[in-house]
């Protein structure tokens, strides 16, 4: 394709969570980075716009384009009891936290492989049994299972995330991420 080619070409139109069509910043059907040093407030960010999108309220000052949205978290970084402080603490002064059933939060003990078919397919059924819209690893590593230095490696997970989860249940990922050591 040239840039002119692709221009005049017809397409159907993306299927955006958040934003607009010419301008979005989550998308069904794809996976997105979240990348940044330990400590930075990955996991922070992650929970504010989880609540957000339950409650149909915009990020970053792009359009939500779903009310009511699902939410599941696969989180095995840190431990229940400091998860359900942040959640407190963040949810303190709402006078309404009926969205809350809409944030799904599956607490992860051990590292496991998304590779692993039985795990990927336990996964994809909780990921339609709730309808969700968005699904969330945090962190990368702890579903990885693989050298995370390995780009063929990395490439192999990041299309299972793409086209095992994000397209096959027609839900956007939201991968969490700290920079590679190399």
């Amino acid at each position: 394709w040239t840039v002119s080619e692709l221009a005049v070409q017809p397409m159907s139109e993306l299927p955006v969570i958040i934003g607009e069509q010419n301008n979005c910043l989550i998308v069904r059907g794809e996976g997105h980075l979240i990348v940044g040093p330990p400590g930075i407030g990955k996991t922070l960010l992650i929970f504010d716009w989880a609540i957000r999108l339950a409650k149909g309220l915009d990020i970053l000052h792009y359009r939500t384009n779903i009310a009511d949205a699902s939410i599941i978290i696969f989180q095995t970084e840190l431990p229940l009891r400091f998860v359900k402080a942040r959640f407190d603490r963040m949810m303190l002064r709402d006078s309404s936290t009926s969205y809350a059933e809409r944030i799904h939060l599956i607490d992860i003990h051990n590292k496991f492989n998304l590779r692993d078919q039985q795990i990927l397919s336990d996964i994809k059924r909780m990921v339609c049994y709730f309808c969700a819209d968005i699904v969330i690893f945090d962190p990368f590593l702890g579903f990885f299972g693989g050298d995370e230095n390995s780009n063929p490696e990395v490439r192999d997970f990041l299309d299972i995330i793409k086209f095992e989860i994000a397209l096959a249940c027609n839900c956007a990922v939201i991968i969490s991420d700290h920079p590679s050591k190399n």
